[in-house]
C-alpha cells in the first residue's frame, strides 16, 4: 500500500506533462493488457492526471472534455482489472479509489 502511495505521488508531480506520461503509458500499457497490475497503474494515472487537470484555475472546454475522457479511462481499467483477476485485493482497492476519488465531483 505504502508502494502505491509513493508512484501515485510521483506521478502527480508528473502530470505537468500530462501528454508525456500518457504517451510513455500508451506505449507501456497496450503489449500488457492482460496484466491487471499493468491496468491499476493505468487507471491510477488516468485519475492523477484528472485531478491535475482539474485543479486549474481556469478550465476551458477542451480541459473539461478532457478531465472526463481521463475520468472514464479510470474508471474502464479499474474494472478491467477487476474482470482479469477477482481474486486480487489490490485490484479492488484500486477500482474503490478511484469511486472514491469521484465523490462530490458531480
Amino acid at each position: 500500500m505504502q508502494d502505491n502511495r509513493r508512484r501515485r505521488a510521483a506521478l502527480l508531480q508528473l502530470c505537468q506533462r500530462r501528454a508525456c506520461v500518457q504517451g510513455v503509458l500508451f506505449g507501456y500499457h497496450r503489449p500488457h493488457t492482460g496484466l491487471p497490475r499493468y491496468r491499476r497503474a493505468y487507471s491510477a494515472t488516468n485519475l492523477a492526471l484528472a485531478n491535475s487537470l482539474a485543479g486549474k484555475k481556469d478550465l476551458t472546454d477542451k480541459d473539461k472534455q478532457d478531465i472526463t475522457q481521463l475520468i472514464q479511462q479510470a474508471i474502464r481499467e479499474a474494472k478491467a482489472a477487476v474482470t482479469l483477476e477477482p481474486d486480487n485485493a489490490a485490484n479492488w482497492e484500486n477500482l474503490t479509489f478511484v469511486y472514491r476519488s469521484l465523490i462530490g465531483i458531480a
